[in-house]
């Protein structure tokens, strides 16, 4: 299920569906879903609750499609590992229950049915099946009745909407992905070809062949031909990067094991969208994904299910870029794909109750500009972006890269991804101009660090901080852990998942990308309809399928909508910017 994706995991024809099981608080019924009286829990009123309803709700359509695909509907269907989620626990059925409910889960029995065959599992384990199935319907059903208040109806409506988004799916371009699929396949052969390595008998006593991942195989071409080796080739590693670039010019399969790397990526993906796309029992031409409501501490959905639509590559790999391989599910349809404008620095301002720079914006000054006229001396009387574009990149890479406590090594990293090289003393300088001349968001990191740590003090170790919107965000068992500086102080977002070292620019990040996220969902919720539905979310983006002919007003609309400045959020300036594309790209 982790390479397929839940949904596709579901409908795949080799998935048996062997069991389902129903609490409704009166009685439990555990049984042969396809044998199951459906209708009787479906009535007016009813409403569901699972844990992980993406993956249950994709089995109760399959169920339906083997039945004929009639299988009546509950008005609503809640999630309770959502729930868990939103209460800052981890969304496992066991953690939610231990550490919401008190009770403890033995899960020992799924490692058992493993492998085994519906027919083997029911004769070997049936008793144990129904007994586990039975208890797990009655833990949902208890964290619901118990913890639903924690989620605000927002919330609630978000949840589901994420669910319906992977059911819904987008669209796929076969044609396209067809076409690339095949160039990929022979990029990466003929790259393969420039490695020489690969294929050839290794030293083992099992003398299997090296792939070209083989690191001793590296290691021993290297050796060979006079290269030192690298001291890592592990996946983004700065120690790796860095031997590609510096061996490059010299050494071709330096290079080539760059591209492969590259190449090889993207033909993964391409095959992973072809697996789900391909599904009888699922509507052609359509990919539905899997992400997490909640997926982090700041409360940002994730990707999940061995696809990250979350994360796709804005740039192309020998000519091929994956978000162009997804289309509207309709051929009479686009999509506005649009934004909210540097939302989580204006958001930062807002909170910090810089007023100077925030008239500046609602006035409809650039953000940048906004940045440059207080703290940086531009008092031109045109536009920073005419007159002087080189300070304006500086001040973006200041806006961007400064606002969370960045010391100067981190910002000159920072602004060499963005096309400023600045030395080591320059950096410095920068660093300490920005704090001198920003001093509300200084204070703001101050008062963020205060606030965790007396607030752990006074509530046993844990510190819930209340947002504008009424979400919380959740930092638990907060105390002092030894690391490689010394002393300091670490929080666990969700319980289980371990302790993280935090400070108050860490603490400001959390905050302000979590009330950047709420800021987005209300307008998310304004425009999602039948008409123009949200199929995604990425971050501060939405991707939204609009009727070709109507599209510009449709993305007038949009960005009306997605402005309206929240209830809870008086005077914080939301600006978007939106296009119109006939495939998934980032202009």
């Amino acid at each position: 299920m982790t390479d397929l994706g839940s949904i596709t995991y579901a409908m795949h024809p080799d998935t048996e569906v062997v069991i389902a099981s129903i609490d409704d608080g009166e009685e439990t019924i555990v049984g042969d879903p396809y044998e199951i009286d459906w209708s009787e829990f479906t009535r007016p009123g009813d409403e569901w609750v699972s844990h992980n309803r993406t993956f249950d709700k994709a089995i109760y359509h399959r169920v339906s499609y083997d039945s004929g695909g009639n299988l009546p509907q509950p008005e609503r269907w809640h999630c309770s590992a959502d729930l868990a989620a939103c209460c800052g626990v981890k969304r496992s059925l066991d953690s939610a229950a231990l550490n919401l409910l008190g009770i403890e889960v033995d899960k020992s029995f799924r490692s058992v049915m493993k492998g085994l065959s519906k027919d083997a599992i029911l004769m070997k384990h049936q008793e144990e099946l129904y007994e586990y199935a039975a208890e797990d319907a009655t833990l949902s059903r208890e964290l619901w009745v118990q913890y639903h208040g924690e989620m605000t109806e927002m919330e609630q409506w978000v949840s589901e909407y994420t669910t319906e988004s992977c059911h819904y799916g987008v669209g796929v371009d076969l044609t396209f992905l067809e076409e690339h699929l095949a160039r990929m396949k022979k990029v990466v052969a003929d790259i393969k070809e420039r490695i020489p390595w690969d294929g050839q008998a290794n030293s083992n006593p099992k003398g299997l062949p090296y792939t070209v991942r083989s690191k001793k195989g590296l290691n021993e071409h290297c050796l060979k031909v006079g290269v030192t080796p690298p001291g890592s080739t592990a996946k983004d590693s700065p120690i790796f990067t860095a031997w590609l670039k510096e061996n490059e010019g010299h050494a071709d399969f330096a290079l080539a094991l760059g591209q492969y790397r590259s190449a090889d990526r993207v033909l993964g993906l391409l095959k992973s969208v072809e697996d789900r796309t391909y599904i009888e029992s699922y509507e052609e031409n359509v990919m539905p994904f899997d992400v997490n409501y909640r997926g982090t501490v700041t409360m940002r959905t994730t990707g999940s299910g061995g696809f990250n639509m979350l994360n796709m590559s804005r740039s192309a790999t020998e000519g091929v870029k994956i978000r162009n391989v997804f289309v509207p599910r309709f051929k009479d349809r686009v999509f506005v794909v649009v934004d909210l404008s540097q939302i989580e620095a204006v958001v930062l301002l807002w909170e910090a109750g810089d007023e100077k720079q925030l008239n500046l914006i609602r006035g409809g000054m650039d953000l940048y500009e906004a940045h440059g006229r207080q703290t940086m001396g531009y008092s031109h009387k045109e536009a920073m972006k005419d007159v002087d574009p080189a300070l304006r990149k500086m001040c973006k890479v200041r806006v961007l890269g400064l606002g969370y406590m960045a010391g100067a090594v981190t910002f000159r990293a920072f602004a060499a991804v963005n096309g400023l090289d600045l030395t080591p003393r320059v950096a410095t300088q920068q660093v300490a101009d920005y704090r001198a001349k920003n001093k509300e968001i200084v204070r703001y990191w101050q008062t963020r660090q205060r606030a965790v740590v007396r607030g752990s003090i006074d509530n046993h170790g844990d510190y819930f901080e209340h947002l504008p919107s009424g979400n919380k965000l959740f930092y638990r068992d907060v105390k002092k852990i030894e690391t490689k500086r010394g002393m300091q102080w670490a929080a666990e977002g969700q319980v289980g998942m371990g302790h993280r070292v935090f400070h108050g620019g860490l603490l400001t990040e959390n905050r302000i990308s979590a009330i950047a996220r709420d800021s987005l969902m209300p307008g998310m919720r304004r425009i999602h309809s039948r008409e123009t539905p949200v199929l995604w979310s990425i971050y501060d983006e939405l991707v939204v399928e609009v009727p070709r002919e109507r599209a510009e007003y449709h993305q007038k609309i949009i960005e009306e909508k997605l402005t309206i400045v929240p209830d809870w959020a008086p005077g914080l300036p939301l600006g978007c910017e939106s296009h119109i594309v006939e495939r998934y790209d980032k202009v």
